[in-house]
């Protein structure tokens, strides 16, 4: 926990050893939604924003949204590990500045922004997937970093997350910008 948050004090994390177990045994039935957080990073590492993976499945069906190459993306696979989206945006986030990020994913598309902005669309428009392609059961929830298999944990976030947001729908881009404001 850090006071220099963008909205009030944020939570820092050092790259390789701490993240958040926000929850065990969560249940996401939803095939649509929305992530939403501030962000503040330097480093050049993949590193993980908000990640969920099902319990039995920890080394297939992984689900994140994190910083790839640089930039955001938005990743989902099955338990027969089978990509059903990645996004990856367009905009480099890992400035040592404060960045507005989501993910929407609604009935036909998935949307990154940046800082407000469109960053990237897809018309592959998985939510959260259990492994099953339903967008069922998820159970666990990871603020800064990945549980690729129990116990193996990756992707470990190196800065500041600040008011992290989950949707149970796709918000809209008038939405996303007021968030941002």
């Amino acid at each position: 926990w850090n006071s220099s948050g963008k909205v009030g004090g944020a939570l820092s994390f050092n790259g390789n050893s701490q993240y958040i177990d926000v929850c065990d045994d969560c249940y996401d039935s939803h095939t649509q939604g929305t992530i939403a957080a501030w962000i503040k990073t330097g480093s050049s590492a993949t590193q993980a924003i908000l990640t969920a993976n099902n319990d039995q499945k920890y080394e297939r069906s992984r689900n994140y949204f994190r910083i790839y190459n640089n930039k955001l993306e938005w990743y989902v696979n099955n338990a027969n590990n089978a990509v059903l989206t990645d996004l990856i945006g367009n905009t480099v986030v890992n400035n040592n500045q404060w960045h507005f990020v989501a993910v929407t994913v609604n009935s036909t598309r998935t949307i990154l922004y940046v800082d407000g902005n469109i960053d990237a669309i897809s018309n592959r428009n998985y939510w959260f997937d259990d492994g099953t392609g339903t967008g069922n059961k998820i159970s666990h929830y990871f603020i800064g970093a990945l549980r690729y298999s129990n116990p193996t944990v990756t992707n470990y976030f190196n800065g500041s997350i600040d008011n992290v947001m989950v949707f149970n729908r796709s918000l809209s881009l008038a939405e996303i910008q007021a968030l941002h404001a």
